[in-house]
């Protein structure tokens, strides 16, 4: 993901992170920062050395601290966002291990179903950033778990044909 925020101090800040390594690539002002520790970075700004760290992630919320400033990347996800993520992931888990829903409907659950559902989430947080108004974040939201649930679906048919 990438985002550029423009500050009226330090200029034009660039934050790009890999969704699938988590790796961060910065720069401010077009100088590109070089890493220190895990979350700390440093550019040359003239013969001095500015120090910056880096708090939180692209999708959870992310900002830089610059000496005393905080400059926010990107926003925490809403109150509400964070209950529909938990509502979707809840009621797929819930119906992959639940024997009599899955009578009705077999999907994958356990440790295969948990593991297609966080990459979802992350899918799914990912693209309610995109939208702006909550009847268009319910519905890619929605979407999101019905593909969830049909690729757990699949999945089982998968498994079902494959233990036959």
């Amino acid at each position: 993901m990438r985002v550029v925020v423009n500050h009226e101090t330090y200029g034009e800040i660039v934050y790009e992170e890999s969704f699938w390594t988590g790796k961060k690539e910065i720069s401010v002002g077009g100088i590109p920062l070089f890493k220190v520790r895990k979350n700390c970075y440093a550019y040359q700004c003239g013969e001095q050395t500015v120090s910056v760290d880096v708090k939180g992630s692209a999708y959870f919320g992310a900002s830089l601290m610059i000496g005393r400033d905080e400059i926010v990347i990107t926003p925490k996800p809403a109150w509400y966002e964070i209950l529909l993520l938990a509502l979707g992931f809840g009621f797929v888990l819930t119906w992959g291990n639940s024997v009599a829903l899955c009578s009705i409907v077999p999907i994958v659950g356990g440790a295969i179903g948990g593991a297609v559902c966080g990459f979802m989430v992350v899918l799914t947080i990912g693209l309610l950033r995109t939208v702006r108004t909550f009847g268009k974040k319910f519905a890619v939201w929605l979407g999101m778990v019905l593909a969830t649930f049909g690729i757990n679906f699949l999945l089982a048919l998968l498994l079902l044909e494959t233990l036959a």
